[in-house]
């Protein structure tokens, strides 16, 4: 998991700070929420499932 949360110096700026969008992914597992039903304290629901849903298929 370091090596997600680690500041990669590729591609273009994060919008979001990864903790924030690893903060929502607990969450939605605590509560068990649907993505759209996130609270707007988070960053957008696409965005926290997107990188959920990358994270997972990148092991």
């Amino acid at each position: 998991m370091f090596a997600y949360l680690s500041d990669q110096k590729m591609g273009r700026p994060r919008v979001h700070p990864v903790r924030k969008i690893v903060n929502a992914l607990f969450y939605q597992v605590r509560t068990g929420c649907a993505w759209r039903l996130l609270p707007h304290d988070f960053p957008p629901h696409q965005t926290v499932s997107s990188s959920y849903y990358r994270w997972q298929k990148a092991g």
